[in-house]
């Protein structure tokens, strides 16, 4: 956590139960992360755990790291139940609605006094994941393992703190729509697209959850993403008027099983400081009275966001035209003070003024700029 905290990011997605993925061969490279913990969630030994009785040590050490991120200001996104644990334990499917309800009523006793905690009901609650053999896993689908609906109400009722609440999907089109969600979270890489019609059809905040790893593990689908994709895919989301939440899969030295997407650890990545740059000038906006801009972004080659008309964000990744850009929509005030800044190289490159036609700029090849009317610019 102390990376986390070092680049500023603010929540940290961290899974209550043990998860055990064997080694696997990708492209060029083997990745072995299982580990047994210390000790485990339920009294009892593997394979016949005792889940109406909770482990007291478990339990304690988990509230332990919580409490370690509140001091680092993180919040920690605790993920409830997920489907990785192949036959090594039992949890899962062990568990039956009863035990489900037991074990959701009991975390949120223990942990709901922690002003730092977000409630995640699972981690691609849609998939159920059967080993055949060590290496090979058929998909099936979730839909009558749990009652997600009944957690869901039984852990808000249990939480007198009402914190937030969401469900982590695999699928796209699994992305639900529970009364009780406070916030929808979704996993794919279209992160911009998936944000403007998940906050269009459910009318609550939009966080991109996953949408890639960067990192160097050659031939997965989610652990070789370029600090390029990764940058822009999180700006992406948040043009889109969303947050998102960023990711390593590294490996370091040949250290094929202390993966930071596993274990944390040192981030290495060289997207974080940028997107640390990028975060820190959004916390100097007023984001949530911002929407995106549909005329601006139909008529240039950039993403572009508002308040009204006093105040414009557009974003460009290699601008057409990096000469300019052209700034035309309706109800605009006559000047505004502009800012451009360069996202990768962390810096400002250009302040000046600008009105609305054509604008004579300098654009760099990662460009933000920022649009304040002259009578409300500070």
């Amino acid at each position: 956590m102390e990376s986390e905290a070092k680049y500023g990011f603010n929540k940290l997605r961290m899974g209550f139960f043990p998860k055990h993925l064997k080694a696997q061969k990708l492209t060029d490279v083997t990745i072995d992360i299982a580990q047994d913990p210390p000790d485990l969630p339920f009294a009892g030994e593997p394979g016949s755990l005792d889940f109406t009785r909770p482990n007291p040590a478990y339990f304690r050490r988990f509230e332990e790291d919580v409490a370690a991120l509140l001091e680092k200001g993180i919040e920690a996104d605790v993920i409830l139940f997920h489907f990785y644990d192949f036959d090594r334990w039992g949890i899962n499917p062990g568990m039956s609605q009863q035990d489900d309800l037991f074990y959701v009523r009991y975390l949120a006793a223990r942990l709901a006094a922690f002003r730092n905690i977000w409630w995640c009901l699972a981690n691609e609650y849609d998939l159920l994941l059967t080993p055949i053999a060590e290496n090979d896993h058929t998909v099936q689908s979730l839909s009558n393992l749990k009652n997600w609906d009944s957690i869901g109400k039984a852990l808000r009722q249990a939480d007198p703190y009402d914190h937030l609440r969401s469900i982590h999907n695999f699928t796209v089109g699994a992305v639900p729509d529970f009364e009780w969600l406070t916030h929808t979270v979704f996993q794919n890489s279209n992160t911009y697209c998936a944000v403007l019609d998940f906050k269009a059809k459910f009318q609550r905040p939009v966080i991109a959850d996953e949408y890639g790893y960067e990192g160097n593990i050659t031939g997965s689908v989610w652990g070789d993403r370029t600090p390029e994709e990764e940058l822009e895919r999180h700006i992406r989301a948040v043009m889109a008027g969303g947050y998102a939440s960023h990711g390593e899969s590294y490996i370091v030295n040949g250290n094929n099983r202390d993966i930071f997407w596993a274990y944390g650890g040192e981030m290495v990545g060289k997207s974080a400081p940028r997107l640390q740059y990028f975060g820190a000038l959004m916390k100097n906006l007023p984001f949530n009275e911002m929407e995106p801009e549909i005329i601006m972004m139909n008529t240039s080659s950039g993403l572009c966001l508002h308040k009204g008309s006093e105040l414009f964000l557009i974003f460009f990744r290699r601008p057409e035209d990096p000469t300019g850009f052209g700034f035309l929509t309706t109800d605009m005030a006559k000047e505004y003070d502009m800012t451009v800044y360069d996202l990768w190289n962390c810096k400002e490159c250009h302040k000046g003024t600008a009105a609305q036609g054509h604008v004579d700029v300098s654009l760099p090849e990662w460009a933000l700029i920022k649009l304040e009317a002259r009578e409300n610019a500070q």
